[in-house]
């Protein structure tokens, strides 16, 4: 997989495995034009600030595609996983360009 949010854990073993994961669905149109997701990596929000109706804990991730994308946290979404084969995620915003750098929150 590239293009991708991912959730991992590691068991007492030191067994890595992967337990959830976000691949946006035009990942390899993203792939072909050097449109990186996560050329910044991620973001996990304060969950005692940032939360929604259903979502304890907020995730975001931005890059060079000019996407920010809003995640639960919780359930990251899949690959197409959506209505119509889209995102499963709470949110896309787009940017003014490609971001090259990391997001950050307000407050913590």
């Amino acid at each position: 997989m590239d293009e991708v949010v991912a959730s991992l854990t590691i068991s007492p073993e030191g067994k890595i495995s992967l337990t959830d994961y976000f691949e946006p669905y035009e990942y390899i149109s993203m792939d072909a034009g050097d449109r990186d997701l996560g050329s910044g990596g991620i973001t996990l929000l304060d969950p005692n600030v940032f939360k929604g109706t259903g979502v304890s804990r907020i995730a975001v991730s931005v890059g060079k595609n000019a996407k920010v994308y809003i995640m639960n946290a919780n359930n990251l979404g899949g690959f197409k996983q959506g209505a119509g084969g889209v995102d499963n995620i709470v949110q896309t915003i787009s940017a003014d360009g490609a971001v090259f750098g990391g997001t950050g929150s307000y407050p913590l």
